[in-house]
């Protein structure tokens, strides 16, 4: 079993090591969602496909993908999870996801109504491990003590 955990490049813009753009993640509904920034698209597209090539080479070296687990935190976990739903490549293929404090980040409607995602194979089933702790604002209601 072999596993990939690999790190976001350094963002100018964001000044900080990004996947995509962020966008702020809240559990309320927006009041003015019209002035919402739309999630950043290319981004997640670049990021599935440079997410393959670590996986290329370990597939180039004898591993089978479904060998290979893919993973991650925050944005790391969603290229990863990405990747394995979605990927032309590996969708379903890998072994697995793990990972911490991520999420997918457009609703399936969304990502079934993309060119890019309905170019990709057929949805199968993926294996995942998704951890996130109890002092998220977002979901510390939610979790029983």
């Amino acid at each position: 079993m072999q596993r990939i955990f690999p790190n976001a490049l350094d963002n100018r813009d964001a000044m900080q090591r990004t996947w995509y753009k962020p966008t702020p993640l809240s559990p309320f509904p927006s009041q003015r969602p019209e002035l919402d920034d739309p999630e950043d698209e290319d981004g997640l597209k670049q990021s599935v496909a440079y997410m393959e090539t670590p996986i290329d080479d370990l597939v180039a070296n004898g591993f089978p993908p479904n060998r290979i687990v893919i993973g991650g935190y925050s944005q790391d976990c969603v290229v990863s999870l990405l990747t394995g739903l979605i990927s032309n490549k590996y969708a379903g293929e890998v072994a697995g996801v793990a990972g911490l404090l991520g999420c997918i980040p457009l609703p399936r409607s969304d990502l079934e109504a993309k060119e890019w995602v309905r170019a990709s194979r057929e949805y199968r089933p993926l294996a995942c491990i998704l951890g996130q702790g109890q002092q998220r604002y977002a979901c510390a209601e939610d979790i029983p003590e």
